[in-house]
């Protein structure tokens, strides 16, 4: 799995280490999405073949667990007006770490440096090194 994550972007193969070291994964249902997307980028720019992608993606979403609370969208909704955003995706996942109960780790420093304050359980993928 470890070398099949090399063709992901590195604060998602950062997520998925978080997760090796005996942490369950947990994502909203916009994850697969957003991950679909930017696999299918990589084959646009000739990075994976059509393919590989399919297997990557199938690898890592087995990873994951795609429960969400039902009040997770209104939540969301909530949080990125609080933290001023200019669009709500990324307090999905601020949402169902705070109705999980877990950290939240984050690429996005921005995200982080907003929401950091208020929500305390918001960590950096920037601060973890990704394995070569």
């Amino acid at each position: 799995m470890v070398g099949a994550r090399r063709g992901l972007p590195a604060g998602t193969r950062a997520a998925c280490d978080l997760g090796s070291r005996e942490r369950q994964l947990a994502a909203p249902q916009l994850f697969r999405f957003e991950v679909t997307n930017a696999l299918h980028r990589r084959v646009l720019r000739g990075e994976l073949a059509g393919r590989e992608a399919a297997a990557l993606a199938e690898d890592l979403f087995a990873d994951f667990d795609f429960g969400e609370p039902l009040l997770l969208h209104t939540r969301a909704l909530e949080m990125a007006s609080e933290l001023r955003q200019g669009a709500a995706y990324d307090a999905h996942y601020l949402a169902l770490a705070e109705a999980l109960g877990c950290e939240y780790w984050t690429a996005d420093d921005r995200f982080y440096r907003a929401a950091t304050t208020a929500f305390p359980f918001v960590h950096s993928l920037g601060a973890v090194e990704a394995p070569d």
